[in-house]
């Protein structure tokens, strides 16, 4: 007695990706025809589909470049209006008074004098000469 395997059908999205691409070989199929009957050579007409197929691909990735770096631009946008301090605790705050705040400490990158970002702006051995705050 033979067993009887399931058959499962393609799905919707499967279907319709696969209708896509032999519609899309089709369109060049016949394109490459109608070239053809117009007299041109066979490796011209392959040459042409070759061409529009990578003017279609470079015109997609110039607009994906322009797509992705909008999508950065509004990230670093919203990032900045998070970091201004437009209401509760944010993390950020700036220093009320003008001047920049120094402080002698140990940091990553050694002891030395850090700013309340934490950047090391000056080292004790090798700035004595300067007038720190």
């Amino acid at each position: 007695m033979a067993t009887k395997t399931a058959h499962h059908p393609a799905g919707f999205l499967a279907r319709l990706a696969h209708w896509l691409g032999r519609t899309w070989a089709r369109g060049w199929n016949k394109a490459g025809a109608a070239l053809a009957s117009a007299g041109l050579p066979p490796k011209a007409v392959a040459a042409l589909t070759w061409v529009a197929k990578l003017a279609i691909v470079a015109v997609l990735l110039y607009v994906a470049f322009w797509v992705v770096m909008l999508v950065v631009f509004v990230i670093l946008v919203m990032n900045m209006g998070a970091h201004r301090g437009g209401g509760g605790n944010a993390g950020y705050t700036v220093p009320e008074d003008d001047e920049p705040s120094y402080k002698w400490m140990a940091g990553p990158e050694g002891y030395g004098l850090y700013d309340s970002l934490g950047f090391l702006v000056g080292e004790p051995d090798k700035d004595e000469d300067r007038n720190w705050y």
